[in-house]
């Protein structure tokens, strides 16, 4: 029978070296007994969930990356979360060495919780390993050298230029939480939603949101008087002209009031809002009229490449012509550098083609006419022998007959008839042509034809 041991090991330094006590057997049970231990957490309790998708994101060495705008250490932690039904879950994380380094955002599965959603925004944390805390912060993003910016996409690719956590205990908090990446048109406003948390012990009396076209050229001050509670929050909206492209919201308490030595007095966050123009759209080479027809189609071109067409009778990038009347049709693209959507409309008309219908070929005798004959009502109709403006022509040659038949809305159609004369059989009777009353005489024909019919009387 194996027996199990009990080891009692009693460490009186923590520079002992444990790894030559190496005992094999069926169970070890170590108590160790340390006259001083000092623990330190070395990583944080975030676990995530690889899955089959993912999105790159770029954190350069050059990245301002601050806590309470402090630079963060060596062996500190970056993660990237989601919103998991209102639980932020982590999605990837990295410890930073102060070098450029890549974090993989995992996306979620087809019908899971497990990651990111398409479009979803990257929240952020920093895990202090000093102190064991996490932050919450706010990343800005390289907007010119990669597409996705803040939003998940699969297979996407974002770029860090800063990321700033911030401490939520004895100071104030100001979030942006609209995004500041818009595509409408100019007289468009864009509604800014900025949310204030007051962790101070002292209310707030003062919330002032500063918008302009650049960080120095202010346009418009909003300052709100409503007093934000110890421990409480507001919302705050404001509608901005699309020009705007910057942003700066800041607490403040009033000049008359006093603040506890270890309390921050204000606390502004300043960001920048993106005014992308939507792509212009053209139709290229399109004509907008055209004569139906059962096989055929027109290509469809628009500039700039890359988008997708809609519509009835749309197939790829071909409007095909088979039925008749006004369609619509749509040129879809999106600008991937700005992430900005645009579509644009053309109508294309297709009008009714003339009903020609000839018989294939038509076999007369000499001396009989031949009436060759297509559906009246078009605009205009053309004979190959030379007769034109009526749709009926009677001929008495053999020959190949045209006709081309053209509606009011300069739509063609032709048909041809082949048309054959054949010359008129030309009997010859033989027999005796006197005989006595009483008698009967024969006559016969000289030739092989189809049909004989004798008529004739006795004089």
């Amino acid at each position: 029978m194996m027996r199990l041991f009990n080891f009692l090991i009693f460490v009186q330094s923590t520079k002992m070296t444990i790894a030559k006590y190496l005992i094999a057997v069926a169970a070890l049970h170590l108590i160790i007994f340390a006259t001083q231990i000092n623990m330190v957490i070395a990583q944080p309790d975030w676990d995530y969930e690889i899955t089959s998708v993912n999105h790159t994101l770029l954190v350069p060495a050059s990245a301002q990356i601050t806590i309470d705008t402090v630079p963060i250490s060596n062996g500190d932690y970056i993660g990237v979360f989601y919103d998991s039904l209102g639980t932020l879950v982590c999605a990837g994380y990295k410890q930073w060495q102060g070098v450029s380094m890549t974090i993989a955002a995992w996306g979620s599965s087809s019908g899971s919780l497990n990651g990111f959603a398409s479009g979803e925004i990257f929240k952020w944390k920093i895990w202090q390993s000093s102190t064991g805390l996490e932050f919450e912060s706010e990343a800005v993003f390289n907007t010119i050298a990669f597409p996705n910016h803040m939003y998940y996409t699969n297979n996407g690719m974002s770029g860090l230029m800063s990321l700033a956590g911030v401490s939520s205990i004895g100071a104030t908090e100001i979030s942006i939480l609209s995004s500041l990446y818009f595509c409408e048109d100019a007289d468009t406003l864009h509604n800014i939603s900025v949310l204030v948390n007051n962790n101070l012990t002292d209310d707030i009396h003062k919330v002032q949101l500063v918008a302009g076209i650049s960080a120095i050229a202010y346009a418009d001050t909003f300052i709100f008087y409503d007093t934000i509670s110890a421990g409480n929050s507001q919302m705050y909206t404001i509608a901005l002209a699309a020009n705007f492209a910057f942003i700066s919201a800041e607490e403040l308490l009033l000049d008359a009031e006093l603040l506890l030595s270890n309390q921050t007095i204000s606390r502004s966050i300043n960001d920048t809002i993106y005014n992308n123009a939507k792509p212009a759209l053209t139709f290229l080479y399109l004509d907008t009229v055209f004569c139906q027809d059962a096989i055929g189609y027109t290509l469809l071109m628009a500039e700039p490449s890359g988008g997708y067409f809609s519509g009835a009778n749309v197939l790829d990038d071909r409007f095909f012509l088979v039925d008749t009347g006004l369609f619509n049709i749509s040129y879809h693209y999106t600008d991937l550098s700005t992430g900005c959507s645009n579509s644009a409309d053309q109508h294309i008309r297709v009008f009714e083609t003339p009903i020609v219908n000839l018989p294939i070929e038509v076999t007369a005798c000499e001396g009989d006419t031949v009436c060759l004959e297509v559906q009246e009502g078009y605009e205009s109709y053309t004979w190959s022998d030379g007769l034109n403006g009526i749709n009926e022509n009677c001929v008495l040659n053999t020959a190949t007959y045209l006709v081309w038949v053209t509606s009011q809305q300069g739509c063609v159609a032709s048909d041809t008839s082949e048309v054959e004369f054949l010359p008129a059989p030309n009997p010859v009777v033989i027999g005796d042509s006197v005989a006595c009353f009483g008698e009967t005489i024969e006559l016969s024909v000289l030739g092989d034809f189809d049909f004989y019919q004798w008529t004739g009387q006795v004089q």
